[in-house]
């Protein structure tokens, strides 16, 4: 009878992945309660998947993804970095693309390379800064004189789609002693600066630059040449695809209003030459054909984190490190949970409803369009 029991014991554990809770660990009920506590929600643009028109909307999501609760303790429980790696995170809405950058893409073969005189001769001639003009742009940002590097060519790029811009060009610099290289893009017709990459110095170069000091240059630099705003460094653990692995890279999210835009086609990523202190590296991703939803009337965090729990309640999950496994209360990774700022609808990684929320009716619309005006 025993050995009959424990096989029923062991197959029960199997088909439920071994994740039932002992009688000791707090209910799913109060693991919801301790969740409205704790969980803190913020409102971010995003571009859904399923707008075709570049709409970029307001949404709650949690600030963060990996909020757990110890189902032990009851208290909200801090993940090991082990721990974060096997916990599978949240993906409140997708970031793989922007609307209006797929359709910029409709041909993708449309690049065409000229040199100054063969633009003159196009649709752009008259639109676009000179190559003098774009090299004395480009010698207010790499000091190429004064660093020993010369104008190798200027070659313009017109008509690409994908990029967001009508015409950008390309200026190459390179060292006396043709070891180091500065490529330098801007947009052609406004001189913005797109995209800057090179070879600062030697890679066996020893670090002598801090990280925080890179840091501040990173900063500054962004600062300088990227438009409008940005939000927040993302990481200064980041490096470049063959740079050295102490040249750290500042990843910063646009923002608009105030809102952080969730989306990898509006950042802007900087990385600086650890044995320089120079920026080695720049890139400007920026959709300029964006319509921002207006952030009035919007719900308030509290609320969107109440809508989210009724919803999505917290389910039990056990997290396996390699070395032991940790019972944990989270939102469950396999449910959305992003929360529409204006209808309070639970939205699907696309953008498309997953869960409708009945509308506020007019006296609370009311005060949070009022309340609005006070955040």
């Amino acid at each position: 009878m025993k050995k009959i029991f424990c096989l029923v014991l062991s197959f029960l554990l199997a088909v439920s992945g071994g994740a039932a809770f002992a009688d000791d660990y707090i209910s799913a009920e109060r693991a919801a309660k301790v969740y409205e506590d704790i969980l803190k929600m913020t409102a971010k643009y995003v571009v859904p998947e399923s707008s075709k028109d570049g709409v970029a909307i307001l949404v709650y999501v949690p600030e963060e993804s990996d909020t757990v609760i110890d189902a032990e303790t009851g208290e909200k429980y801090t993940l090991t970095e082990k721990q974060s790696e096997s916990f599978e995170k949240q993906k409140p809405i997708s970031i793989r693309y922007d609307a209006v950058a797929e359709v910029r893409a409709a041909d993708p073969n449309a690049q065409t390379s000229f040199t100054e005189q063969e633009i003159k001769q196009t649709e752009f001639g008259g639109e676009v800064m000179s190559a003098a003009e774009l090299a004395e742009a480009a010698e207010a940002i790499i000091s190429a004189a004064e660093n020993g590097l010369a104008l190798g060519n200027c070659v313009y790029n017109a008509n690409i789609p994908e990029s967001g811009y009508e015409c950008f060009a390309v200026l190459t610099y390179v060292g006396a002693d043709n070891q180091r290289s500065v490529s330098l893009s801007f947009d052609a017709e406004t001189g913005k600066l797109i995209n800057l990459s090179g070879k600062m110095s030697d890679p066996s170069a020893q670090p002598a630059v801090s990280k925080d000091k890179a840091f501040d240059t990173a900063k500054e630099f962004a600062q300088k040449y990227a438009p409008d705003e940005y939000a927040y460094c993302e990481s200064g653990d980041k490096v470049k695809e063959g740079a050295r692995e102490t040249d750290p890279m500042f990843s910063f999210q646009r923002a608009h209003g105030g809102y952080e835009i969730m989306s990898l086609y509006n950042r802007v990523d900087v990385s600086v030459d650890s044995a320089t202190g120079r920026v080695c590296y720049y890139n400007l991703s920026w959709d300029d054909g964006l319509d921002f939803e207006s952030p009035k009337g919007i719900i308030s965090d509290e609320k969107a984190a109440r809508i989210l729990l009724n919803a999505c309640p917290p389910t039990e999950l056990k997290i396996d490190d390699g070395e032991k496994i940790k019972a944990v209360y989270a939102l469950d990774p396999d449910k959305p949970c992003a929360v529409a700022a204006k209808s309070g609808d639970i939205l699907n990684p696309d953008g498309t409803v997953y869960a409708a929320v009945e509308a506020p009716g007019l006296f609370e619309r009311l005060i949070e369009f009022f309340k609005s005006f006070f955040n």
